[in-house]
């Protein structure tokens, strides 16, 4: 993804953990001002002060780095796996290019061809299926770009090869660093150096490699210029996502005290007497043992 919309997403989501966490980040705050309070001559003549509220932040920062983890977050995971591509001689790397219902990942213009890419980080072994999904997904890029370059009147411009780049702990095993599933590349992300050669073969002329870059680049700015009029700012969104986030915990541990409070107050049944016989029922019975003994 664009670097700016990396980090709107990664805003965003750090304001959703922050306001799941926010008694966490309440309780810390009071212990803070409560050590301040306590021994205010220490703190503030040997710089406590400082030292205790950068251990706060940092601990807030640490609740939040997850969301720059590529297992966590596949924006970033998108674009670590593109960084040494970036560097070619020749290789020109557009990264989000948006379409009605999805967006490809990154496409990559090579002496070769152009190259529909979509990344995935897996942290364990996929299963079949989902390497199947995973393929099916670049061939779909693939198919974009192909009608991308069509509506620019570029058809013949240059072959369109999806490619499926996979890392990770979890990325399948390629010996040769690619491999070949019906016409799509799945390939290395932690070794491109493997198979980049295999679009390096100089096919298209430089200024075509060039005008299409520069197409895509466009049609990428134009769906940013787009987004950036029509969704809210950064900073409403951050809060909305806040204030949302803490209605909805506060409401959720209200809901569980008040299910709590319902358990606790409700009457319980005295258990019913078995087989033991009432007071009249035992004058009644002693009445007849006489009489009968008489």
């Amino acid at each position: 993804m664009p670097k700016a919309q990396t980090g709107r997403i990664a805003c965003i989501n750090a304001a959703r953990g922050a306001a799941r966490r926010w008694r966490t980040y309440l309780v810390l705050g009071a212990v803070v001002i409560a050590v301040i309070a306590a021994v205010p001559a220490v703190a503030l003549q040997q710089g406590y002060t400082g030292l205790v509220l950068g251990v706060l932040a940092m601990l807030v920062v640490i609740s939040l780095v997850a969301q720059g983890n590529p297992a966590t977050d596949p924006a970033v995971a998108e674009r670590w796996s593109l960084a040494p591509l970036r560097k070619v001689r020749g290789w020109s790397v557009t990264d989000n290019l948006p379409f009605e219902r999805d967006d490809i990942d990154h496409v990559v213009v090579t002496p070769a061809a152009v190259l529909a890419v979509e990344t995935r980080y897996h942290a364990t072994p996929a299963a079949a299926d989902r390497l199947r999904r995973d393929l099916a997904s670049a061939e779909r890029a693939a198919h974009k770009v192909r009608l991308f370059l069509r509506a620019e009147r570029l058809r013949d411009a240059a072959v369109v090869v999806p490619v499926l780049i996979v890392w990770g702990p979890g990325a399948p095993d390629l010996a040769d660093g690619h491999r070949n599933y019906d016409g799509v590349h799945l390939v290395d992300g932690s070794h491109p150096e493997r198979w980049m050669d295999l679009f390096s073969a100089t096919k298209l002329t430089t200024a075509t490699r060039r005008d299409l870059h520069a197409r895509f680049q466009r049609f990428a700015a134009d769906r940013a210029g787009y987004d950036a009029r029509v969704l809210p700012s950064l900073r409403a969104e951050v809060w909305r996502e806040l204030r949302s986030g803490i209605a909805t915990e506060r409401a959720q541990r209200a809901s569980r005290h008040a299910g709590a409070r319902t358990l606790t107050l409700s009457p319980v049944p005295a258990p019913a007497a078995v087989g033991v016989p009432s007071t009249a029922a035992v004058v009644a019975g002693t009445t007849q043992a006489k009489r009968s003994q008489r």
